[in-house]
């Protein structure tokens, strides 16, 4: 959205874009509002679940709006890998469900139609279909539903 129309290509574009959403989710009023100049690793696992969002963000923000210094941040990236947070989030936050999703996938399984059938209309793996929705009720899906006729099935199409 922040360059659909040209400007900026590349690293910069990132750097953008990495700048903006830590603007919208971590607004400046209340990251200072929560946030002090003294902050430990703990503290920022504490102070994450404000915003639900990673370490590694939080550090930025509080790098760029200048609660933690070019030190401070350096030093805070170091406990952050060295605890292994980088890869595996302390107090991470439940992934988000859609009841829309729910519902559709509830009402394809009603009408028998698999997973692999819904992969094919879209043209993708079966197993991208669970990522790409979060593990919601899909796997309820796979087997087990009536059969129908291969002229009652959802027409799904291809949208580039």
């Amino acid at each position: 959205m922040l360059h659909r129309h040209g400007g900026p290509q590349g690293r910069q574009a990132e750097i953008e874009a990495d700048s903006f959403a830590s603007n919208f989710l971590m607004p400046h009023a209340s990251v200072t509002a929560h946030a002090s100049k003294f902050l430990l690793l703990n503290d920022l696992i504490r102070l994450k679940r404000i915003w639900t969002t990673s370490l590694a963000s939080l550090g930025y923000r509080l790098h760029a709006i200048g609660i933690l210094t070019d030190w401070q941040n350096r030093v805070m990236c170091i406990h952050i890998a060295k605890h292994g947070y980088h890869r595996n989030e302390p107090n991470s936050a439940p992934r988000e469900s859609s009841q829309i999703l729910r519902k559709i996938f509830a009402d394809l399984h009603e009408q028998g139609i698999t997973r692999s059938q819904i992969a094919k209309e879209l043209h993708i793996p079966p197993n991208e279909i669970e990522q790409l929705i979060f593990g919601l009720a899909i796997s309820s899906i796979q087997g087990g539903g009536k059969k129908t006729a291969k002229s009652e099935l959802a027409r799904l199409e291809l949208v580039n």
